[in-house]
C-alpha cells in the first residue's frame, strides 16, 4: 500500500500518533485496514532511530488479549524536532530518507583563507625564520618540519572532519595575542617571541572558526611545528655546556679504553703525539639531538598507536643522541691519532652524517626490540 511522505516535528498528541510516536491498535487480522498505516510509521521511526545512533528504543508488547501490537517511539521526538524528517513509504524497502541540519561541517576554505593571511602578514617574520634555517646548520631539518605536519593533517583528515565544529568567538583573544607578541618580538628584537607568535596566531585562526574539538584534533601537527622554531640563545647555551663535556668525557674514557692514552684538559683532548682535539660546541651532539628528537615524534606517529611506546621512543632519543656523539668524537679522535688530514673538513662532514644514520638505526632498533620484547610478555 502506498503511504504519503511525512515529516515528524513538534506537534500535538494527534499528530504525534500519526507520525509513529506511538503506533497502537494493530491488528494482524486486517491487514488492509487503515491500522497498517501507523505500524508502518513506526518502523519507519525506528530505523531511523537505529541508523542516528540508536536514539529511538522501541518497545513492543501485546495486550492481555494479544490483537493490539505498540510501539513506543517517544525517545527519538528530541532528534525529529531537531530537524530530522522521516519518509515512512520507504519503510517496506528498508531505507529511510532523513537529514540532520543541526551539525556543522568543518570550513576549510574559510580556514585556509584566513590561515593564508595570517602567513602574508608574518611574512617579515617567515623571511628571517628561513634565513635561519639556511644558515645554522643545527637547523637543517626545519625545511621538513612543515612537509611532515601537513602529513600528518592528511593521514587524520577523517578524524578532524569527524569532530564537531562549534566556532569559539573568545579565541579571538588568542588572535589578538599572537599579533601583539609579534609586535613585542620585533620592537624587542626577541626573535623567539615573533615566531612562535606565528603558531599562536594559527591556532587562535583555528580554534576561533572550528572550535575546540578540531583544536584538538590538531594537537600533534601544532607540536610538530615547533621544532621549526630556533630554541632561545640561553636555552641553547645552557644545554649545549652540559651535554660538550659529557662528550668530552665519554670520549677520553673511549680512547683510553681503545689504549689511546689521551690527557685532557676541559674540553681539550691531547693525544700521545701531541696532537690536540678541541671538542667545540658543534660538536656537543645538540644538532643530532633536536633532529632526532623531531623524527622519533614524527616515527612514533606514523608507524606506532600505543601511547607509552611513542613516550619510550622520545626518551630514548636522549641516550643515543649522547652515545653516537661520544663515538663520533672518539672517532675522530681516531682519525687524529693515525690519518691527522681525514679527521677534518668534508670527511669530517661526512663522518657527521653516517653517525647521524647509525642513531636513526639505533632507533628503529630500540622499537622493534621493544615491540618484540612486549610480544614475548602478552604470549
Amino acid at each position: 500500500m502506498a503511504v504519503r511522505q511525512q515529516t515528524v516535528g513538534k506537534s500535538t498528541p494527534d499528530e504525534a500518533g500519526r507520525a509513529g510516536y506511538e503506533c497502537s491498535q494493530f491488528s494482524p487480522e486486517k491487514p488492509n485496514s487503515q491500522s497498517d498505516v501507523p505500524r508502518e510509521l513506526c518502523q519507519a521511526t525506528q530505523a531511523a532511530g537505529n541508523r542516528y545512533g540508536g536514539a529511538a528504543e522501541p518497545l513492543l508488547s501485546r495486550d492481555r488479549k494479544g490483537a493490539a501490537l505498540k510501539c513506543s517511539c517517544s525517545r527519538l521526538k528530541g532528534r525529529m524536532d531537531s530537524g530530522m524528517s522521516v519518509s515512512p513509504a520507504a519503510a517496506e524497502g528498508g531505507a529511510v530518507p532523513a537529514t540532520v541540519s543541526s551539525k556543522l561541517e568543518l570550513p576549510v576554505p574559510a580556514i585556509l583563507f584566513f590561515l593564508a593571511l595570517v602567513i602574508l602578514l608574518f611574512l617579515p617574520v617567515l623571511s628571517d625564520l628561513v634565513a635561519q634555517w639556511i644558515n645554522d646548520e643545527n637547523m637543517g631539518y626545519a625545511f621538513f618540519v612543515p612537509l611532515v605536519a601537513g602529513y600528518v593533517i592528511w593521514l587524520d583528515r577523517a578524524r578532524i572532519l569527524e569532530a564537531p565544529v562549534k566556532p569559539c568567538w573568545p579565541a579571538l583573544v588568542l588572535v589578538g595575542w599572537g599579533f601583539l607578541q609579534m609586535l613585542l618580538g620585533l620592537l624587542g628584537a626577541l626573535s623567539v617571541l615573533s615566531r612562535t607568535a606565528l603558531i599562536v596566531t594559527m591556532v587562535g585562526v583555528v580554534w576561533t572558526i572550528a572550535g575546540t574539538a578540531v583544536v584538538r584534533a590538531l594537537l600533534l601537527p601544532i607540536i610538530l611545528l615547533l621544532f621549526m622554531v630556533p630554541i632561545p640563545l640561553y636555552v641553547y647555551q645552557r644545554m649545549t655546556i652540559p651535554l660538550q663535556n659529557l662528550a668530552t668525557n665519554l670520549a677520553a674514557f673511549g680512547l683510553d679504553t681503545l689504549g689511546i692514552p689521551v690527557s685532557q684538559d676541559g674540553n681539550v683532548l691531547t693525544l700521545p703525539d701531541q696532537h690536540s682535539l678541541d671538542v667545540v660546541e658543534a660538536c656537543s651532539g645538540i644538532r643530532s639531538l633536536l633532529s632526532l628528537t623531531f623524527l622519533s615524534v614524527a616515527y612514533g606517529r606514523l608507524y606506532e598507536t600505543r601511547k607509552w611506546v611513542k613516550i619510550a621512543l622520545l626518551l630514548a632519543t636522549v641516550p643515543i643522541a649522547i652515545a653516537c656523539n661520544a663515538a663520533r668524537i672518539t672517532l675522530t679522535g681516531i682519525l687524529t691519532e693515525y690519518k691527522p688530514e681525514i679527521a677534518e673538513g668534508a670527511y669530517h662532514a661526512f663522518e657527521g652524517w653516517v653517525i647521524f644514520m647509525f642513531e636513526l638505526a639505533a632507533l628503529l632498533l630500540f622499537h622493534r626490540l621493544l615491540t618484540r620484547f612486549t610480544r614475548r610478555s602478552h604470549a
